[in-house]
């Protein structure tokens, strides 16, 4: 039912923020605000997340 899982999305976003805030200290993945990168757990709007581009797949 994903109508289901989509109501509860808010509850969780403080652990996916700081899941995220680990692996960008990792360097596994960046997080963005308006193409400019912020701290997950900082930010209070809605962020990006992505791979660095030094880890983006390259396409030809």
């Amino acid at each position: 039912m994903p109508w289901a899982l989509a109501q509860d999305w808010r509850p969780r976003m403080p652990q996916v923020r700081a899941i995220a805030e680990k692996l960008v200290q990792s360097g596994d993945i960046v997080a963005t605000q308006k193409g400019t990168p912020v701290s997950p757990t900082i930010a209070r709007s809605p962020i990006r997340l992505g791979l660095p581009s030094t880890k983006a797949p390259h396409l030809l």
